[in-house]
């Protein structure tokens, strides 16, 4: 691991612009690291851009908190093309000349040609490093076709958590820096899991930067406001343990939506708080009403079987859970997730 730390130092010392994409994601995880890396490269000089996709106005805030409302956010640049077919338009002789503050580009044919056969059109500048923070497989083609660059990156979670690998990262860079942003880091490695060695010893060197802990609680706030543990509370009271195939099953209707003026924006945070209260052996399946005609569910859970599920089932593993279609009712939904969850664990 530190091999590849290491190189991947020396390909970010190399760059000067840097593109950080997640794909189109509500995984709050993967957006504060982007952002916390985005900002980290902006202290080291470099001209970097983030995009997590539509990110929602809690999201919003709760970043403004952390890393200010003005932080810069380079645009990629762009050349301005000047195309031609030479067939239609033979061109003898290509030049350009300066008549006070215009500038002329002047093209010589042996024939008239229909100028409006000309076209201009603008080319994005590839960047020199366009850094993939876990984006979901059927995304990637996608974000490495709209972003041009030269060299990429993947950073997945496939044998640590981004949480972690971020925090890595950082220190490696610039280990000043954990202080500058350890409210942050502190927010990002809280979910980790607290038995673990590791993680006690990170969330030990954020602390020793005393961290300002009426900034996290803002932030943390502003994320989970007092009607999202409303929801939490109701998610819990329809909350069962299936002890013979180790499945957390826990199921949200149109009315706790509703009633707690929350949205399914909520749903992963819903997953981390459970997590945390009531740890499943295997798995742990949230389901939620979309509309009264429309059920959806996110299972998380142990890493090699979270992955197999997630492959059987065939959709795009993001981070530790993923998201399923969606079924026409709560026992459509139940019944196929334990049918595919029996496979997996057999």
């Amino acid at each position: 691991m530190q091999e590849a730390l290491q190189k991947f130092k020396e390909t970010l010392d190399h760059a000067k612009t840097i593109a950080i994409r997640t794909g189109a994601t509500k995984d709050i995880s993967k957006i504060l690291s982007s952002y916390v890396l985005h900002s980290v490269f902006l202290e080291l000089g470099k001209n970097s851009s983030v995009d997590c996709g539509q990110i929602d106005d809690s999201a919003k805030n709760f970043l403004s908190q952390l890393f200010g409302a003005e932080q810069k956010n380079f645009e990629n640049l762009e050349h301005t093309i000047i195309k031609k077919d030479t067939e239609k338009i033979p061109i003898s002789e290509l030049k350009y000349e300066k008549d006070g503050t215009i500038l002329k580009i002047i093209l010589n044919s042996n024939a008239n040609f229909d100028h409006q056969k000309i076209i201009i059109e603008k080319e994005k500048i590839a960047v020199d490093l366009l850094l993939l923070l876990d984006p979901e497989e059927t995304q990637v083609n996608s974000v490495l076709q709209n972003t041009p660059h030269k060299e990429v990156v993947k950073i997945t979670s496939k044998d640590k958590s981004i949480s972690v690998k971020t925090f890595e990262i950082v220190t490696l860079l610039n280990k000043d820096l954990v202080g500058k942003f350890k409210e942050a880091l502190w927010l990002l490695l809280k979910n980790e899991d607290e038995f673990s060695k590791n993680t006690l010893l990170v969330k030990k060197e954020i602390l020793d930067q005393n961290p300002d802990i009426a900034k996290i609680i803002k932030a943390n706030n502003i994320l989970k406001p007092k009607n999202f543990w409303r929801l939490l509370g109701r998610a819990l009271q329809r909350s069962e343990i299936e002890s013979e195939l180790g499945v957390l099953w826990t199921f949200l209707t149109l009315d706790d939506f509703s009633k707690t003026n929350q949205d399914k924006s909520a749903v992963t945070h819903i997953v981390d708080e459970i997590k945390k209260l009531r740890t499943p052996e295997n798995f742990l399946a949230v389901l939620w009403q979309n509309s009264k005609e429309s059920v959806q569910a996110v299972i998380g859970g142990e890493t090699s079987k979270i992955k197999k599920l997630a492959f059987q089932m065939g959709f795009a593993l993001s981070s530790s859970y993923f998201f399923t279609e969606e079924f026409n009712s709560f026992s459509e939904a139940e019944i196929k997730i334990r049918s595919e969850i029996k496979k997996v664990i057999q």
